[in-house]
Protein backbone atom coordinates (compact mmCIF):
# COMPACT_ATOMS: atom_id res chain seq x y z
CA UNK A 1 0.00 0.00 0.00
CA UNK A 2 1.58 3.28 -1.15
CA UNK A 3 -1.26 5.80 -1.22
CA UNK A 4 -4.35 6.50 0.89
CA UNK A 5 -7.14 9.02 0.34
CA UNK A 6 -9.44 9.41 3.33
CA UNK A 7 -12.90 10.84 2.71
CA UNK A 8 -13.95 13.93 4.61
CA UNK A 9 -16.82 12.22 6.43
CA UNK A 10 -14.58 9.95 8.51
CA UNK A 11 -14.58 10.89 12.19
CA UNK A 12 -12.12 8.33 13.58
CA UNK A 13 -9.30 6.11 12.35
CA UNK A 14 -9.45 2.83 14.20
CA UNK A 15 -6.86 0.72 15.96
CA UNK A 16 -4.00 -0.61 13.75
CA UNK A 17 -5.70 0.63 10.56
CA UNK A 18 -2.47 1.12 8.62
CA UNK A 19 0.10 -0.54 10.88
CA UNK A 20 3.12 -2.01 9.08
CA UNK A 21 2.26 -0.34 5.74
CA UNK A 22 5.97 -0.04 5.05
CA UNK A 23 5.60 1.58 1.60
CA UNK A 24 3.20 4.31 2.67
CA UNK A 25 4.99 7.68 2.27
CA UNK A 26 2.34 10.33 3.00
CA UNK A 27 -1.01 10.70 4.73
CA UNK A 28 -3.48 13.57 5.07
CA UNK A 29 -5.96 13.20 7.91
CA UNK A 30 -9.09 15.19 7.03
CA UNK A 31 -10.61 17.84 9.26
CA UNK A 32 -13.58 15.59 10.06
CA UNK A 33 -11.40 13.17 12.06
CA UNK A 34 -11.41 13.67 15.83
CA UNK A 35 -9.56 10.54 16.96
CA UNK A 36 -6.46 8.69 15.73
CA UNK A 37 -6.53 5.22 17.28
CA UNK A 38 -3.72 3.23 18.87
CA UNK A 39 -1.09 1.72 16.58
CA UNK A 40 -2.73 3.46 13.57
CA UNK A 41 0.53 4.08 11.68
CA UNK A 42 2.72 1.77 13.75
CA UNK A 43 5.99 0.99 11.93
CA UNK A 44 5.12 2.79 8.69
CA UNK A 45 8.85 3.04 8.16
CA UNK A 46 8.73 5.10 4.94
CA UNK A 47 6.18 7.63 6.11
CA UNK A 48 7.72 11.08 5.58
CA UNK A 49 4.72 13.43 5.42
CA UNK A 50 1.82 13.66 7.87
CA UNK A 51 -0.90 16.32 7.78
CA UNK A 52 -3.17 16.24 10.81
CA UNK A 53 -6.61 17.81 10.42
CA UNK A 54 -7.61 20.64 12.72
CA UNK A 55 -10.40 18.72 14.48
CA UNK A 56 -8.25 15.91 15.88
CA UNK A 57 -8.55 15.87 19.67
CA UNK A 58 -6.92 12.56 20.57
CA UNK A 59 -3.81 10.85 19.24
CA UNK A 60 -3.77 7.49 20.94
CA UNK A 61 -0.79 5.43 22.06
CA UNK A 62 1.77 4.11 19.59
CA UNK A 63 -0.03 5.95 16.75
CA UNK A 64 3.21 6.84 14.94
CA UNK A 65 5.56 4.43 16.71
CA UNK A 66 8.54 3.46 14.57
CA UNK A 67 7.91 5.95 11.74
CA UNK A 68 11.65 6.26 11.38
CA UNK A 69 11.68 8.53 8.30
CA UNK A 70 9.28 11.10 9.70
CA UNK A 71 11.21 14.34 10.27
CA UNK A 72 8.57 16.93 11.24
CA UNK A 73 4.90 17.21 12.09
CA UNK A 74 2.46 20.01 12.92
CA UNK A 75 0.06 19.44 15.83
CA UNK A 76 -3.16 21.51 15.55
CA UNK A 77 -4.50 23.36 18.56
CA UNK A 78 -7.47 20.98 18.76
CA UNK A 79 -5.28 18.15 20.14
CA UNK A 80 -5.63 17.76 23.92
CA UNK A 81 -4.55 14.14 24.40
CA UNK A 82 -1.37 12.22 23.57
CA UNK A 83 -1.29 8.56 24.44
CA UNK A 84 1.86 6.73 25.47
CA UNK A 85 4.70 6.13 23.00
CA UNK A 86 2.97 8.17 20.24
CA UNK A 87 6.23 9.13 18.51
CA UNK A 88 8.50 6.55 20.13
CA UNK A 89 11.28 5.20 17.90
CA UNK A 90 10.79 8.06 15.41
CA UNK A 91 14.54 8.31 15.26
CA UNK A 92 14.70 11.07 12.61
CA UNK A 93 11.96 13.26 14.04
CA UNK A 94 13.56 16.66 14.58
CA UNK A 95 10.70 19.19 14.78
CA UNK A 96 7.23 19.02 16.32
CA UNK A 97 5.27 22.24 15.85
CA UNK A 98 2.31 23.12 18.08
CA UNK A 99 -0.16 25.75 16.89
CA UNK A 100 -1.84 26.02 20.30
CA UNK A 101 -1.32 25.35 23.98
CA UNK A 102 0.27 22.09 25.14
CA UNK A 103 -2.05 19.07 25.39
CA UNK A 104 -3.12 18.46 28.95
CA UNK A 105 -3.58 14.67 28.88
CA UNK A 106 -0.24 12.97 28.30
CA UNK A 107 0.82 9.36 28.32
CA UNK A 108 4.36 8.32 29.19
CA UNK A 109 7.42 8.01 26.93
CA UNK A 110 5.79 9.93 24.07
CA UNK A 111 9.16 10.58 22.42
CA UNK A 112 11.00 7.45 23.56
CA UNK A 113 14.17 7.10 21.42
CA UNK A 114 13.12 10.17 19.41
CA UNK A 115 16.18 11.91 20.74
CA UNK A 116 16.46 14.51 17.96
CA UNK A 117 12.97 15.92 18.51
CA UNK A 118 12.57 19.58 19.45
CA UNK A 119 9.23 21.15 20.34
CA UNK A 120 8.23 24.51 18.84
CA UNK A 121 5.21 26.54 19.94
CA UNK A 122 3.41 29.67 18.72
CA UNK A 123 1.32 30.61 21.73
CA UNK A 124 3.61 32.35 24.21
CA UNK A 125 1.95 31.50 27.51
CA UNK A 126 3.08 30.32 30.92
CA UNK A 127 1.78 26.85 30.05
CA UNK A 128 4.86 26.19 27.93
CA UNK A 129 7.93 25.38 29.97
CA UNK A 130 11.51 24.59 29.04
CA UNK A 131 10.52 21.02 28.14
CA UNK A 132 7.48 19.14 26.95
CA UNK A 133 7.26 15.37 27.41
CA UNK A 134 10.98 15.45 28.24
CA UNK A 135 11.93 17.18 24.97
CA UNK A 136 13.32 20.76 24.79
CA UNK A 137 11.00 23.56 23.72
CA UNK A 138 11.51 26.82 21.84
CA UNK A 139 9.35 29.52 20.29
CA UNK A 140 8.26 28.72 16.73
CA UNK A 141 9.79 31.67 14.81
CA UNK A 142 7.13 33.85 13.24
CA UNK A 143 6.58 37.33 11.84
CA UNK A 144 4.75 40.23 13.49
CA UNK A 145 3.81 43.82 12.60
CA UNK A 146 4.81 43.78 8.92
CA UNK A 147 4.56 47.12 7.12
CA UNK A 148 6.16 49.11 4.33
CA UNK A 149 8.16 52.18 5.36
CA UNK A 150 10.55 54.61 3.72
CA UNK A 151 13.36 52.64 5.34
CA UNK A 152 12.19 49.37 3.77
CA UNK A 153 9.70 46.59 4.33
CA UNK A 154 9.89 46.07 8.07
CA UNK A 155 8.69 43.19 10.25
CA UNK A 156 9.44 41.79 13.68
CA UNK A 157 10.67 38.22 14.06
CA UNK A 158 9.79 36.41 17.28
CA UNK A 159 11.98 33.47 18.31
CA UNK A 160 13.70 32.04 21.36
CA UNK A 161 16.84 33.66 22.76
CA UNK A 162 20.00 32.52 20.96
CA UNK A 163 17.96 30.80 18.26
CA UNK A 164 19.69 31.10 14.88
CA UNK A 165 17.51 31.46 11.80
CA UNK A 166 17.71 32.59 8.18
CA UNK A 167 15.25 34.98 6.50
CA UNK A 168 14.61 33.91 2.91
CA UNK A 169 12.86 35.77 0.09
CA UNK A 170 10.99 34.69 -3.05
CA UNK A 171 9.70 36.94 -5.83
CA UNK A 172 7.61 34.32 -7.64
CA UNK A 173 5.94 31.56 -5.64
CA UNK A 174 5.30 29.50 -8.80
CA UNK A 175 9.05 28.90 -9.17
CA UNK A 176 9.64 27.86 -5.58
CA UNK A 177 13.05 29.58 -5.66
CA UNK A 178 13.97 31.03 -2.27
CA UNK A 179 17.07 33.14 -1.64
CA UNK A 180 18.63 33.81 1.77
CA UNK A 181 18.83 37.51 2.59
CA UNK A 182 19.82 37.54 6.26
CA UNK A 183 21.10 35.28 9.04
CA UNK A 184 20.01 36.33 12.50
CA UNK A 185 20.26 35.42 16.14
CA UNK A 186 17.66 36.53 18.66
CA UNK A 187 19.36 38.03 21.72
CA UNK A 188 16.43 39.52 23.62
CA UNK A 189 12.81 40.08 22.62
CA UNK A 190 11.54 40.37 19.00
CA UNK A 191 14.11 41.20 16.33
CA UNK A 192 13.22 43.92 13.81
CA UNK A 193 14.26 43.23 10.23
CA UNK A 194 14.13 45.68 7.31
CA UNK A 195 14.37 44.69 3.63
CA UNK A 196 15.71 47.73 1.78
CA UNK A 197 15.17 46.13 -1.66
CA UNK A 198 11.49 45.39 -1.28
CA UNK A 199 10.44 47.79 -4.08
CA UNK A 200 12.73 46.17 -6.66
CA UNK A 201 10.25 43.42 -7.56
CA UNK A 202 6.47 43.38 -8.16
CA UNK A 203 6.08 41.07 -5.18
CA UNK A 204 8.28 39.62 -2.45
CA UNK A 205 7.47 36.77 -0.07
CA UNK A 206 9.32 35.92 3.11
CA UNK A 207 9.90 32.87 5.28
CA UNK A 208 12.12 32.01 8.22
CA UNK A 209 14.23 28.83 8.38
CA UNK A 210 15.80 27.51 11.55
CA UNK A 211 19.52 26.74 11.61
Amino acid sequence: LTNIILSDNITAIGERSFAWCANLTAITIPNSVTNIGIFTFHNCTNLTSVTIGNSVRRIEGWAFYGCSRLTDVIIPNSVNTFGQWVFAECTNLTSVYFTGDPPTNLGFSIFYHANKAHIYYCTITDEWGATFAERPTAIWPHFLNAEGRLTGFVFDIVASTNQIFVVEMCTDMSTGEWSPISTNTITEGPREYSDMDWTNAPSRYYRVILR
